[in-house]
């Protein structure tokens, strides 16, 4: 039988529940007579039990709030939640960056054309001869020689040859001034009917991809070869007023598969002033003569992208378009920027080394966002597609470049694949670089040359000798100066100013700083401190070592034949276990044992 204040207990479920309450509840009670929070403080010193259970009250309502603002705060803290600052300061001189320009059109013609010759009677040769065809680069450049036949369907291919081909016509020497007549005349009713029907969209897509798909098939080294050379692109160059015009001493090639042969201009020296004069000058002669037909390259100018010197440029993605007969000014600003690294939520990576692509590049330029999923796009076509895409070619493969024209098979894939990144199917693991330099720019663009200036460079460019000359013929002069004014331009690049934006991101909450807030949030409802709460850990401690030791006599009771004694419930009313329970009936016999209680003293 269990007794508790002189009743008998016969619920075994409640005898259990009374057996274990009776330690926690003389533990807790001794510890809100010495404990030193506030809120504890009151409920044990109350007076009446009104007071007791409004002190209760409260101190339950601060204990809810403060549990909630500490849950706010250590949520705040696992997001790992950055802030960003913006801090401008004054330089005395800066590093010039790197600057990339690239003319609009990817294939030089005359270039195209003794790249041709020189491997003819080859497979090479029939290839660049079928590219010579499909650039229509043959209307502007057909010359006529001994021993030269060739296919009337090919030379306007471009064209709707249905007009021209009745058969396989040959053209030898004898005949050509009839027979290019002939050419002309046909070539004119072919462009009435064009100019009363519009272009297909389709057909012009497909036009440029068939000829994207036979360009990239070409080496690096042939396609370098078809392209503007860089003496003739770049006619002249000053930085800091100095002659740059060397281009193997200040010029590094870059080959694009959009714009074929660029060129990077790069120098150690540094920028001490501001302003036009202390920048990089080019004059760019664009050459449109030898621009590619058949809508392939509709557009004249330059492409000018300014980046990090260590930075790989892609001037396809990045970059600004600078068309002729302008004067461009480029006035920069730097900018740099710090990201944070996992576990922050910005999740920055540092390098190729962090990603999946690591194995795959072989090359020195460092991580950037815009190229790994450049990379990451060509791995996908590769796998999918057993091809690549033309735009994307930025690691060295064995796999073919894909033919996107809407007949061909390889167009169905690579739109499924394209498809799958846009539904969010496969997705790119690329993230922002951790340290990233780029340069903000204000543009701005002027007439050049001007009507009085144009003469001056033209005999500058060898474009004209005699146009200064009074007697000079005024429709040659018309002529050359149209000449001049569509394949000119000049660029200025320079800084604006020496002052550096850092845009730098910090952890919102640091270890302190969550600290501090676990501290403000614990001490505004209870007051509660660090040492308040070592007084809670040792409560703890001590009700689990009640519990443990009432457990462990009732498992030594069970396993004893004797009862309790007085003696016993003596002994445990001096330790921190102490029941007020009583086994058997009141007055036990004198053959009872007692069980030896292991005291814990508070």
């Amino acid at each position: 039988m269990m007794f508790y204040r002189g009743k008998i207990v016969k619920s075994k479920w409640f005898r259990k529940v009374l057996g274990y309450w009776n330690p926690i509840w003389r533990t807790w009670h001794k510890y809100l007579g010495l404990t030193t929070i506030p809120g504890l403080q009151s409920v044990h010193n109350a007076q009446g039990k009104f007071a007791t259970i409004a002190w209760s009250i409260l101190f339950v309502i601060g204990l809810a709030c403060t549990i909630r603002d500490v849950y706010i705060s250590w949520m705040d803290y696992l997001a790992y939640p950055v802030i960003t600052t913006i801090n401008i300061k004054q330089a005395t001189s800066l590093p010039f960056p790197a600057v990339t320009v690239c003319n609009l059109n990817p294939v030089h013609c005359g270039n195209l054309r003794r790249l041709a010759r020189r491997n003819r009677d080859t497979d090479l040769g029939d290839r660049l001869q079928e590219l010579y065809d499909m650039t229509s680069c043959i209307e502007l450049h057909w010359k006529p020689r001994r021993d030269n036949t060739i296919k009337i369907n090919s030379i306007l291919r471009s064209k709707r040859s249905d007009k021209l081909i009745t058969g396989e016509v040959k053209i030898s020497s004898n005949t050509t001034k009839t027979t290019i007549e002939s050419i002309a005349a046909v070539t004119v009713s072919i462009g009435e009917d064009d100019e009363k029907k519009p272009v297909n969209q389709t057909r012009s897509f497909n036009d440029l991809m068939n000829f994207m798909a036979l360009y990239t098939n070409f080496s690096e080294e042939h396609r370098s070869a078809m392209g503007h050379d860089t003496d003739e692109f770049i006619r002249a160059c000053t930085f800091s007023g100095k002659s740059c015009s060397n281009v193997t001493l200040f010029f590094r090639p870059l080959l694009s598969t959009t714009f074929g042969n660029c060129f990077t201009f790069m120098t150690t020296r540094k920028t001490v002033m501001p302003g036009k004069d202390y920048g990089l000058s080019l004059e760019l002669f664009l050459d449109q003569r030898n621009y590619i037909g058949g809508g392939l390259s509709p557009r004249a100018g330059a492409r000018v992208v300014v980046h990090a010197p260590s930075m790989l440029p892609l001037p396809d993605a990045n970059g600004v378009t600078v068309p002729p007969h302008t004067a461009t000014g480029l006035a920069l600003m730097e900018v740099r920027l710090n990201r944070e690294k996992l576990p922050y939520s910005t999740n920055c990576t540092s390098g190729w080394e962090r990603t999946w692509y690591a194995s795959r590049i072989t090359d020195s330029y460092p991580y950037t966002m815009e190229r790994c999923q450049r990379v990451c796009l060509q791995l996908a076509f590769e796998e999918s597609c057993s091809c690549t895409h033309p735009n994307y070619m930025d690691l060295a493969t064995e796999a073919f470049p894909c033919n996107l024209t809407s007949e061909h098979q390889n167009y169905a894939c690579a739109s499924q694949v394209l498809d799958e990144f846009e539904n969010s199917i496969r997705t790119c693991s690329c993230n922002m670089d951790c340290r990233e330099t780029m340069y903000e720019m204000k543009i701005s663009q002027a007439t050049w040359p001007n009507d009085n200036n144009w003469c001056d460079v033209a005999q500058r460019f060898g474009m004209a000798r005699n146009c200064k000359y009074k007697m000079y013929q005024s429709e040659n002069q018309i002529q050359e100066k149209q000449r001049v004014v569509e394949n000119v331009l000049t660029i200025d690049v320079f800084f604006e100013n020496l002052r550096i934006q850092s845009i730098v991101q910090h952890p919102t909450y640091k270890l302190q700083t969550f600290v501090g807030s676990l501290g403000g949030a614990l001490s505004l409802y209870l007051g509660v401190t660090l040492f308040m709460l070592l007084e809670v850990v040792e409560v703890f401690l001590r009700l689990t070592f009640a519990l443990c030791h009432y457990g462990f006599c009732m498992i030594y009771q069970r396993g004893s034949t004797a009862m309790p004694n007085k003696n016993h419930r003596r002994n445990l009313r001096n330790g921190i276990f102490y029941t007020d329970f009583r086994f058997g009936p009141p007055r036990l016999s004198s053959g009872m044992q007692s069980v030896k209680p292991i005291k814990f003293v508070w």
